[in-house]
């Protein structure tokens, strides 16, 4: 993986809330162990012509990781491009590819398609109720009645930001990581 302390931190939160009662991956059903993502939500758009408007994932968490990938028939030189707004980014992402960027924090949508064009997406990120909910020592915020357990839920919500934020990589360390592989 290319954000292996991102899928470590994932997966510690998993097992908190595994130990809470809360199975993330029976969603898939049986065999899921094998599924081997750590991500605690995914969305398959079957379209046949998704589009998304511009937007930010408001309710992910803010330093989750979000993979986004398109599948279809459409040309991307022509149609339904990746757009960032902030980073004033378009991509022409080909049917399979996959980019990695964080929805929550970045405005981003994609052009329209062509007509008779064919385009799904599959996407994956982590849930902010969740990362709060563990933060809130498996409760709701509206619980957090005492100013201890309200201390207790911004420590811990800032050990989770300041754990997020570390386990991503900057680009020189994701390019010393490939040219380390590549040298492997």
């Amino acid at each position: 993986t290319w954000f292996p302390e991102v899928a470590a931190f994932y997966e510690s939160l998993a097992k908190e809330l595994e130990a809470d009662g809360v199975d993330l991956q029976s969603v898939f059903g049986p065999g899921a162990a094998s599924f081997n993502l750590p991500f605690a939500a995914h969305t398959l758009n079957l379209g046949p012509a998704v589009c998304c408007l511009l937007h930010h994932d408001a309710q992910n968490w803010p330093q989750g990781i979000c993979p986004a990938m398109a599948v279809g028939k459409f040309d991307h030189t022509r149609s339904g491009q990746f757009i960032m707004e902030e980073p004033k980014v378009v991509l022409e992402l080909k049917s399979g590819d996959i980019i990695l960027f964080l929805s929550s924090l970045i405005t981003h949508g994609n052009a329209p398609l062509a007509d008779g064009e064919v385009r799904m997406s599959w996407t994956c990120w982590m849930v902010g109720g969740l990362v709060r909910w563990l933060a809130a020592g498996c409760a709701l915020l509206s619980s957090l009645t005492t100013r201890v357990k309200q201390e207790r839920y911004a420590a811990r919500s800032e050990e989770f930001a300041h754990k997020g934020w570390a386990s991503l990589l900057t680009l020189s360390e994701l390019k010393e990581r490939l040219a380390s592989r590549r040298q492997a």
